[in-house]
């Protein structure tokens, strides 16, 4: 009995391995952007960052909802998983195109927001940085379901990991060329 429990547990902690190294790469990640962000950018421009990661995190909500919550118990059952992930994604497109206008035009039209000569460059900048970030968000929670948590943990090394890199490399006083390197790290 002990050993098949120790062997148990082995297995569980193995298992777990990827899972947990991909969460720490991506929460250490967006961890280490709001930080870099916040030492680096001026208080203007730190205010307008929180403004979108909270637009940001309704299109992490929506997305989660609208895709990933169903998809990891439907994948399974459909018998062409491809063919489901092919579709997923397009859905995810599609999802994208939709959400993340509207959060854009929502977060500006706030009575908060700072209206300013460049709130269109911002607003563009954002929507861009938003849009990719989903797709690569999907790219990494999609191979949950259709590849490997090893492939989850690669796409979060390399969109977080060039994320941090940039950010210390270029990062100036204003949000338009954070929201340019969060989208090339993308």
């Amino acid at each position: 009995m002990h050993r098949s429990l120790q062997g148990r547990l082995r297995k569980l902690v193995q298992e777990s391995a990827w899972p947990a190294i991909d969460q720490a790469a991506a929460s250490g990640g967006a961890f280490l952007t709001i930080v870099l962000c916040a030492r680096g950018l001026a208080p203007v421009e730190q205010g307008k960052l929180a403004y979108a990661i909270s637009a940001y995190g309704a299109a992490v909500l929506i997305n989660a909802a609208l895709i990933f919550q169903a998809s990891a118990v439907l994948a399974p059952r459909k018998p062409d998983p491809a063919g489901y992930h092919s579709d997923l994604a397009r859905l995810q497109l599609a999802v994208s195109t939709v959400v993340t206008p509207f959060l854009v035009i929502l977060l500006y039209a706030l009575p908060l927001a700072d209206v300013s000569t460049s709130l269109v460059t911002e607003s563009v900048s954002l929507a861009i940085f938003m849009f990719v970030q989903q797709l690569a968000d999907f790219d990494r929670k999609s191979a949950y379901v259709f590849a490997t948590p090893q492939r989850a943990a690669m796409s979060s090394f390399v969109n977080y990991g060039l994320r941090v890199v940039l950010l210390i490399a270029f990062l100036g006083q204003s949000i338009q060329p954070a929201f340019l390197l969060l989208t090339a790290a993308a």
